[in-house]
């Protein structure tokens, strides 16, 4: 569960906060960038809140906010986690070694606090029927608005419904379904998250959204969410939304009306 996000704003050595708070709370907040040419920046905070646990990732934007990419867990030293909550917290970001030859003065630093480094949530928002064969989110079956939350570790297969490429493959029920699943490539750093089903009928559609744990990126994605001029999807920071499974010119949920859709994501 995402707890808290704090923004810095830096240019050169002056630092602007803003703090997001939800179920934990940053305070004395400390940020110098070295004057020694070392390129390190230190971040003192103090952490209260009420987990056990809490793991810190970080993302850089060098255009003002507008994009934000993920640094390196191998360019950040200290209290990145697990670390309980308490004052006299430092991390030390390593800024030349995870982005070198680059200088911005529009500089933000987005640190984002969970309590579950490796969870995931995932939902379906609004579907335009209700499916046969049900909704299915890491293999349960869930109702609109159900949020389930998921972890990427180890091996997983989660049920999804199965391709049909055929004219009124929907009649089944097996087919008339949509899941959002969890695949294993490398277990414990490299997981396909796929999105798959249809919905029988006219131009019956799927919204949904997925939200990714700070400390992994999505590298790449393929497929199809249904007709291609209606279907869509998006990604921001680690929030990838859909509006896929549109069918179209009577296809009755064939493949040109059925989402086949991959997320390749890995653990940095």
């Amino acid at each position: 569960m995402k707890t808290c996000i704090l923004l810095l704003f830096l240019t050169l050595n002056t630092f602007n906060l803003t703090l997001f708070s939800q179920t934990a709370t940053i305070t004395n907040i400390q940020v110098a960038e070295r004057t020694d040419g070392s390129g390190l920046t230190d971040i003192y905070f103090t952490l209260a809140g009420t987990a056990s646990a809490y793991y810190i990732a970080v993302e850089a934007s060098f255009n003002g906010g507008t994009s934000f990419s993920p640094v390196p867990t191998g360019s950040l030293s200290g209290n990145t986690g697990p670390i309980t909550a308490g004052s006299g917290k430092h991390i030390i970001w390593n800024g030349i070694q995870s982005f070198p030859n680059t200088y911005s003065t529009q500089t933000k630093v987005k640190l984002n606090v969970t309590s579950n480094p490796n969870s995931m949530k995932s939902c379906f928002t609004y579907m335009s029927c209700v499916p046969a064969g049900g909704r299915w989110i890491w293999g349960q079956s869930v109702q609109i608005g159900d949020t389930l939350q998921a972890n990427l570790a180890g091996i997983v297969n989660d049920y999804d419904v199965p391709w049909c490429t055929s004219y009124g493959c929907c009649n089944s029920s097996s087919y008339n379904a949509m899941s959002i699943s969890r695949h294993t490539i490398v277990a414990n750093t490299n997981y396909r998250i796929h999105i798959t089903g249809g919905l029988r009928g006219g131009s019956y559609f799927t919204n949904g959204l997925i939200i990714f744990p700070d400390n992994w990126v999505i590298d790449s994605v393929s497929g199809n969410m249904g007709d291609p001029s209606v279907s869509t999807y998006s990604i921001n920071n680690h929030i990838f939304t859909f509006h896929a499974g549109v069918t179209y010119n009577g296809c009755s949920c064939s493949d040109c009306g059925r989402t086949k859709f991959n997320i390749y994501i890995r653990k940095i």
